[in-house]
Parts: C-alpha cells; structure tokens; sequence
C-alpha cells in the first residue's frame, strides 16, 4: 500500500477534491435530508453547527495519509453535491471500506457511478489497496445498483451486519472488488 490520503481527482464532469470549512452550508443540504441520510449509519443533521463540527473534524484528519474523503463538486463550480470516503482500513489483508451519499436532486444521472469508478481504480491502483468493500442496506437498492455497475461483485449477505444510530441492526448486502476483478473489466 501506498497511502496518499485525499489528493484532487477528475473524473469525466466532476472534481473530487477535499472538504474545507466553507463547504458547510451546501454538506448541510444532503445532510438535513432523510430521504438522503435513510440508509446511513449517521443521522440526519438537525443544524447547521452539526455540518460544521463534522467537517470540521473531517479538515483535521486530511494531514493523515490514509484519510480518504472527497467532496464531489461539479467542474462548472466548487459547490459539493455529495461525498464518497473510504475507512475501516485493514492494513493486514490491504482492505477498506467504501460509503457515499449524494443531494437528492443529482441522483439517478449516473453521478455516483461515475465518481466510484474513478475513486475505486485511484485506491486500487495509485494508493495500491487490494480489496474494496461496500455495505448496503438490504432495501437500499440503489447503492447496490451502483456497485454493481462499477464491477463489484456480490458476495452475499450479512446477517445484522449494519446498525443505525438509533440501536436497530439491518442485514447488508456485501459487494467487493479486488485488484484481479479490474483486469477483467
């Protein structure tokens, strides 16, 4: 592995690049939203200052190498629509985990497919991780569409594998991809 941490990428339409603490009030729009926020882990932002203490978290933790989280902004502005990271990092077996959310108005344009590709071959490739997971929701169709559509195989069900924050479990869907799947695509 070769951590790098958050470095800038393009991808087709879009600039993938760090959050700052400017970016409150256009996270704050995702983030207030249930419809977007239904199948985290995290709950929706009732204020402002919840969005501004995350991010600002978030900004303390880019000086780590292997802190990997991106603002998705469209090329036209700097304006974040949603966000992909990936975490829970095992170094031992060169494994982490991927999770994204998107403004409610930007889905279904294919935006997250795009993004997860790119960011999918930067942490295969460049920062030279082996496994990619990705948990979903039973119900949560869509993430599983998207997954699927960036070559990740489904590997089956996790029974409980996911709890919210309000103390309910939820079996997931669990999908990878590893460094031999992407010489096959």
């Amino acid at each position: 592995m070769k951590d790098t941490g958050t470095q800038i990428i393009p991808t087709e339409r879009f600039i993938l690049r760090r959050f700052t603490t400017d970016d409150a009030q256009a996270m704050f729009k995702w983030a207030c939203d249930n419809d977007v926020t239904r199948y985290m882990n995290w709950d929706s932002h009732k204020s402002i200052e919840t969005t501004k203490y995350i991010i600002s978290t978030w900004v303390a933790c880019y000086k780590k190498d292997d802190f990997y989280l991106w603002a998705i902004t469209n090329k036209n502005s700097n304006e974040p629509i949603g966000s992909i990271d990936y975490h829970d990092i095992n170094k031992r077996i060169e494994s982490l985990e991927v999770g994204f959310c998107l403004l409610k108005k930007y889905w279904k344009q294919g935006i997250m497919t795009e993004v997860l590709k790119t960011t999918n071959d930067y942490m295969l490739n460049i920062a030279d991780y082996n496994r990619i997971e990705g948990f979903c929701d039973i119900e949560n169709k869509s993430s599983a569409k998207v997954m699927q559509k960036c070559g990740m195989i489904y590997e089956g069900v996790r029974r409980h594998g996911g709890k919210y924050d309000d103390g309910h479990f939820c079996d997931v869907d669990v999908y990878s991809i590893i460094k031999a799947d992407i010489k096959k695509i």
